[in-house]
């Protein structure tokens, strides 16, 4: 049976996922150990134990009711080689860009309504990496559908405004590449949530941490 998954449920997991990762790292700060954040397979981990522990919460069994999917798949076909997916040219990157075949979400939970979850991190992300992200949620997604783009970005010894600066404009700016390629003038209903964090010094800061209703409003850390 379909379960509910509410804003707060998967805020409330998406901000432990954030302690989690922040306590990992001074953990191995205070023991001057090699931290293991290689790559967003340690958010993938974290998030699937902390969302079983929300649903248990429940007296649900989220892997018996097969609730959640990793890799599930996604509604649109793509085709992400470099003469495709071309960030200066939306009209070819329409043309080329979607099709193919279908590619995979990072996670689905088939909830009431499905939930598409799409993680990146700990490095820096790339506009290339931004703009697959919003085409693989947006293309052909139901907008009664939740699309959530979660960002956890560390690996620096002091944060600084720069890097704060070129996560978010790197963000709208494919936002904006991605609304323009599948038509999308109002990205108010597409019902995006978008949740980016950094923790680039001893505490995580939230930079934009809600629903996606104007690209070009200013990110502020919360």
């Amino acid at each position: 049976m379909p379960r509910e998954l509410r804003q707060q449920d998967w805020e409330s997991v998406l901000g432990d996922v954030l302690s989690a990762t922040a306590q990992h790292i001074r953990d191995a700060n205070d023991h001057k150990k090699y931290c293991d954040l290689a790559n967003e397979r340690f958010y993938h981990h974290r998030f699937s134990c902390l969302l079983s522990e929300r649903y248990k919460e429940k007296n649900v069994d989220m892997w018996a009711e097969h609730l959640l999917t990793p890799e599930g798949k996604t509604e649109g076909n793509f085709n992400w080689s470099p003469d495709a997916l071309d960030l200066n040219n939306v009209e070819a990157t329409r043309d080329l860009a979607l099709t193919g075949q279908r590619g995979n979400h990072d996670f689905v939970v088939n909830a009431v309504p499905r939930v598409r979850v799409e993680w990146k991190g700990p490095k820096m992300y790339t506009k290339r990496d931004i703009a697959k992200v919003c085409l693989k949620l947006l293309h052909r997604v139901s907008p009664d559908e939740p699309k959530l783009v979660c960002a956890i970005i560390t690996g620096a010894k002091k944060g600084n405004k720069r890097h704060v600066e070129a996560l978010e404009e790197r963000f709208k700016c494919m936002l904006h590449f991605a609304c323009d390629v599948i038509g999308c003038d109002d990205i108010a209903s597409l019902n995006l949530f978008v949740y980016v964090a950094t923790i680039l010094d001893a505490e995580p800061h939230k930079y934009h941490w809600r629903q996606m209703t104007d690209i070009d409003a200013k990110w502020s850390a919360i």
